[in-house]
């Protein structure tokens, strides 16, 4: 498991640490809310589908993709 620490006024990762490591990061990080904890990552596809900060949490949203994006993310699926 991993704990992911987004800072909520941009939604950026602030910081990504290993379960050892997360009680003394969030130790580390001063009581505020400006920062979304999350424990565990939804299950997404990386080439499809991308995820955003919102409510507090993760959510999940789909990419419109061209024709020739998903003939590329189909090539590399294949070589895998």
């Amino acid at each position: 498991m991993f704990t992911i620490i987004y800072e909520k006024s941009n939604g950026k990762v602030l910081n990504i640490t290993s379960e050892s490591n997360a009680d003394n990061l969030r130790k580390s990080i001063p009581e505020t809310n400006d920062f979304i904890f999350v424990d565990e990552l939804p299950k997404y596809d990386f080439y499809r589908q991308k995820l955003l900060v919102k409510d507090e949490g993760l959510i999940v949203e789909n990419l419109i993709l061209t024709a020739e994006q998903e003939k590329q993310i189909i090539k590399i699926e294949t070589l895998s």
